[in-house]
């Protein structure tokens, strides 16, 4: 048996763990620990429904805890499973996870496991840039997965001492550390309850990655709950569905795309000429501050000089700058240089080329005719 344990946790949703509990009993397995750990809520029927439940893939486990922790302090106890397992794969309740998700897990865990610049194993692929909420396709290679300097709470697996470094870190004074964060980032803006900011807090702070694949082992169903008011869809992602046993290919890192904490490809830097110290890569219009840089990748129109200029062709838009495809669109400003640019921003065609529509046509006929022409007959009408 492998010594990793699937973790599920539960508050106070039923429906929810139920649905994640019946997409572990799709999963490729055929020996497995089920954990199932139940913070305290007013009510006891998740507990009851968890004691019910039926694993047939071997060891269940329920934990029932006899204080309301709060989600930050409950996810961290999960950490201390470690001690037994040589990893585990935590499972909010409102996560769906692909027959596959385990044997990929083995797989990165033991190909990862001694890895000090890897912080946790991702099985959700984000489709869009988590601070702007635009899209993001990342570049892909002869790899099945990728680097982002990004923790992930939606289906992610935890080896023991890549945990055991943050856990550490995350005693230390984390709160003191993160104000330390002098740079523009949402997650900074979390509440408290959060465990999540403190985890991609460690990843930044200590130059960790997590690995990503490119096509999602889980999903997040994001239900209504303590911290979401509705339900959302917005998270929903592409599952590879495969039933069948797989051959995984992991790059060692960084030897394969490497994303920063504000989605950007840090392979940029040696294909520019230029370095992180001097550089800010910002093609993902994230607000950062620009600093003491000497250059910057953008797509805004600034005035500065403009060393390179790039085309707005190409998917995922650093591939403009790694084809060398010259145009307009993306520019590697000098910052040391003032200089006036009369020209403007084509907000259209950048809006085009980053949601790939052709035209308001496009947008009305993906949202409906008939929707648009109800709302216009209602304005009309007052």
């Amino acid at each position: 048996m492998n010594n990793i344990a699937i973790v599920a946790v539960a508050y106070n949703r039923v429906s929810s763990l139920n649905r994640l509990l019946n997409s572990l009993l799709k999963a490729n397995l055929t020996e497995a620990p089920l954990i199932i750990s139940i913070d305290k809520s007013d009510t006891n029927i998740v507990e009851e429904f968890a004691d019910t439940f039926t694993w047939p893939y071997g060891e269940k486990t329920v934990i029932k805890h006899e204080t309301n922790l709060g989600l930050r302090s409950h996810i961290l106890s999960i950490g201390q499973l470690l001690n037994k397992y040589e990893a585990v794969i935590v499972l909010e309740d409102d996560i769906v996870v692909s027959p596959g998700f385990y044997d990929y897990a083995i797989a990165a865990n033991s190909f990862y496991k001694n890895d000090e610049n890897i912080a946790g194993i991702s099985l959700y692929n984000y489709q869009f840039n988590y601070q702007t909420f635009e899209p993001f396709t990342p570049l892909k290679t002869e790899y099945d997965t990728y680097f982002m300097q990004i923790a992930m709470s939606w289906g992610q697996v935890w080896m023991r001492e890549s945990w055991n470094r943050f856990y550490k870190w995350d005693k230390n004074e984390s709160y003191l550390q993160l104000k330390d964060i002098d740079d523009i980032y949402c997650f900074k803006e979390w509440g408290e309850k959060s465990w999540l900011k403190y985890h991609i807090a460690y990843c930044i702070k200590e130059n960790k990655y997590f690995v990503y694949p490119y096509t999602s082992y889980s999903t997040n169903c994001a239900d209504k709950g303590t911290h979401i008011a509705s339900n959302l869809f917005v998270f929903q992602t592409p599952l590879k569905w495969s039933k069948k046993e797989m051959d995984f290919r992991f790059p060692t890192f960084p030897n394969a795309t490497v994303y920063d904490s504000y989605n950007e490809n840090i392979n940029l830097y040696e294909i520019l000429g230029v370095t992180s110290s001097n550089t800010i890569l910002d093609l993902a219009d994230n607000k950062k501050k620009y600093g003491d840089k000497r250059y910057l990748l953008t797509t805004k129109i600034l005035n500065y000089k403009i060393l390179k200029s790039f085309a707005l062709e190409y998917h995922p838009i650093e591939m403009n700058v790694i084809m060398n495809n010259e145009g307009e669109g993306i520019y590697l400003y000098d910052l040391k240089q003032p200089k006036q640019n009369k020209f403007k921003i084509n907000t259209t065609a950048l809006i085009s080329y980053k949601y790939r529509i052709h035209s308001i046509l496009s947008v009305l006929h993906k949202i409906g005719f008939k929707a648009v022409f109800t709302l216009i007959l209602k304005k009309l009408i007052k």
